[in-house]
């Protein structure tokens, strides 16, 4: 039996992408206005790379053309454009192409769910005139839902759970957004889950559990940033040998930060290439660092810390977390549009989520300056409309401190600011409490995302 799936074309592309997926028709018409003319080839693109990644699964890819596409315009995809203002003409222009092409196929699916009003009228108009002529239907599909209600306004009306989630890849490639450093992903991923215990063991430690926030390990990753942010610069910059000295008065540390660095590079990721040596009034410590390495101690460790605790909730719970990023690089095909490399980005029940970490106190920042950035990432990212998380360990940056050292709140119930709040707010962002990035960052997404 040939069907057609009709679909009004919009900003929002994935309900397209799950009804064409969920139906699988024949051939495709879209109904569009100029404005989105580029969102048709953004659709098909992500549909492809959706089917592609499936029939991948169970072997059915066809060998000999391997860059096949599965929607084609001018071959099975037929483009209509339509007005945002006029039911009456836009009703006559579809009639008319029905009319000519319509014969050919045996049902007729009218996704009336994207566009304007009048739009979804239009083309609500046409199906309800041609429902009884042949095989046709009806569908909605709510935004953030993943259901999708067929045969609207007849007696078998029914909402059926669509199971489809999309990667990260695919859901970016719906709004015309790509991943330019893919083929460097896999390795960003392995060193993370190589240096899992090391960042979960820095997080651990970041914070002490009295009013004080300067810790040995904080004051220890102070120092390693200020001596090796020159070397994360250097493009050139491959491996080097570095020797640490212990105490410091220059920078504040002592006995307790050099118990610190002696822990820290007893973990098996460092114990082959380092050392202590012990003398009277001084610790040395030698250890020779990659450029991975100085990524990892300049700010690495906290975005790694946040995407293994993100893959964790992915695979200790059943559809919450379909697919999760670490430091993707992604362009808008817009023109002009800059590199944007994102810390950890990660899809869940069909919407995008992004996650900005700041690592240190952040103190060339001021005030929610921290969420601005947010702002100019979301702003150069296209259509691509992606909500956000800030986990930030720049306490001072983040929370409403009182001046008074005696008041009676621990450091885990100083509020967040108001102004911070509603600026967040204002960028779909949430912020997560500093004190509970540790112990609660697992729960506090499960909770935004339920």
């Amino acid at each position: 039996m040939k069907k057609l799936l009709i679909c009004i074309v919009s900003e929002h592309a994935v309900p397209n992408i799950l009804s064409i997926d969920y139906f699988m028709p024949d051939s495709l018409l879209f109904l569009y206005t100029q404005k989105f003319n580029n969102i048709i080839s953004y659709t098909l693109n992500s549909v492809d790379m959706l089917l592609r990644s499936k029939r991948s699964l169970v072997g059915l890819i066809d060998k000999k053309n391997p860059g096949e596409c599965f929607y084609k315009i001018d071959d099975n995809v037929y483009t209509l454009t339509i007005s945002e203002e006029s039911v009456y003409s836009d009703v006559e222009k579809i009639n008319s192409w029905l009319l000519k092409n319509g014969m050919d196929y045996d049902e007729i699916i009218y996704n009336i769910t994207g566009g304007t009003k009048l739009m979804s009228i239009s083309l609500y108009d046409i199906a309800k005139s041609n429902t009884n002529s042949k095989m046709s239907k009806i569908v909605y599909l709510p935004l953030g839902k993943n259901t999708i209600i067929t045969n609207i306004a007849q007696k078998d009306e029914e909402v059926k759970i669509i199971p489809t989630r999309l990667s990260v890849k695919q859901f970016c490639a719906a709004y015309g957004v790509e991943i330019i450093n893919e083929e460097k992903l896999d390795k960003k991923i392995s060193f993370a889950t190589e240096y899992k215990d090391v960042s979960k063991w820095l997080m651990n430690n970041y914070f002490l559990q009295d009013e004080k926030t300067e810790s040995p390990v904080y004051r220890l990753l102070s120092f390693f940033y200020q001596k090796l942010i020159s070397y994360r610069n250097n493009d050139k910059f491959k491996q080097d040998n570095f020797i640490f000295e212990f105490p410091s008065k220059e920078w504040n540390l002592y006995k307790e930060e050099t118990k610190a660095a002696k822990e820290l590079f007893d973990f098996d990721n460092f114990k082959s290439r380092s050392s202590v040596e012990n003398l009277p009034n001084k610790t040395l410590i030698k250890v020779t660092l990659d450029k991975k390495d100085v990524e990892f101690f300049t700010g690495g460790w906290l975005e790694e810390f946040c995407f293994n605790e993100i893959n964790d909730l992915k695979n200790e719970t059943e559809d919450l977390i379909d697919d999760v990023l670490l430091n993707p690089d992604i362009k808008s095909k817009e023109k002009n549009a800059a590199n944007n490399e994102i810390d950890v980005m990660f899809t869940s029940r069909n919407r995008i989520y992004m996650l900005e970490c700041k690592s240190l106190q952040q103190q060339h920042d001021k005030s929610n300056e921290i969420i601005y950035k947010i702002n100019a990432i979301q702003g150069k990212v296209g259509r691509l409309s992606v909500e956000s998380f800030l986990v930030s360990t720049a306490v001072d940056n983040i929370l409403e401190i009182p001046k008074n050292k005696n008041n009676k709140f621990s450091h885990t119930e100083y509020p967040i600011k108001s102004s911070a709040i509603k600026r967040a707010k204002e960028l779909n962002t949430t912020i997560i409490h500093p004190f509970k990035i540790a112990k609660e960052l697992k729960n506090e997404i499960k909770k935004c995302l339920n």
